[in-house]
């Protein structure tokens, strides 16, 4: 953000909005003001606990602390959402059927260069809700 480079920047870090406190608010709230002033569009990733962003969602336990987000996607300049994954229809389908999808949406030919290339738009869910 320093160097005023890049014009779209995405965070997906966070943590919860009230362990930042007043300081960590007003910092990232300055952040982000100064890329809009900038012209520079920032993302930021809502957080992998939902609304329960203060609990240890890795946890066996249910959401303790009440509904809370991602102090980091806080604020009113910049764009926050969650996490999506791509759905492939085949996921329980046989290897050839699996292969045969991938082969729709990406270019797998083998080239020099570590790259892959979209063919088509592939469908998309919500990172945590898998093959739904």
């Amino acid at each position: 953000m320093d160097d005023d480079v890049a014009s779209v920047l995405s965070t997906s870090y966070g943590t919860c909005e009230p362990y930042l406190g007043s300081a960590g608010n007003q910092f990232w709230n300055a952040l982000w003001e100064q890329a809009a002033a900038q012209g520079q569009t920032s993302f930021v990733a809502a957080g992998d606990g939902g609304p329960a962003g203060c609990d240890n969602f890795n946890s066996s336990q249910s959401a303790q602390l009440g509904i809370a987000m991602n102090g980091f996607s806080f604020h009113s300049l910049e764009r926050f959402g969650g996490g999506t994954d791509f759905y492939y229809s085949s996921y329980n389908q046989s290897s050839a059927a699996q292969q045969s999808q991938l082969e729709s949406y990406w270019d797998t030919v083998q080239t020099i260069f570590p790259t892959t290339s979209l063919l088509q738009p592939i469908p998309e869910q919500p990172w945590n809700n898998p093959f739904d």
